[in-house]
């Protein structure tokens, strides 16, 4: 048939362009960050791990506290 996804949706005849969004400081914190010697790396990856695995479990016990009504000062005082 030769016809694509994009030409049934887009009638017009015009294809998008394909778009890419980044963030341009991570990306060069990231290239820089694996330059790093193997403990220093190991470092800055435990302590981003850490602050990503804090901030799930506070965004679970958050969820949990609206569902329940539970008072949000007994979520927080696992993180204090």
């Amino acid at each position: 048939m030769g016809v694509t996804i994009d030409q049934i949706v887009h009638l017009e005849g015009e294809v998008p362009s394909e778009v890419i969004f980044e963030d341009k400081a991570a990306s060069e914190q990231l290239k820089l960050i694996s330059q790093l010697n193997d403990k220093d790396r190991s470092i800055i990856m435990s302590i981003i791990d850490t602050m990503l695995t804090k901030q799930k479990f506070s965004d679970f016990f958050q969820r949990i506290s609206v569902n329940e009504k539970t008072p949000k000062s007994m979520t927080w005082a696992f993180f204090t």
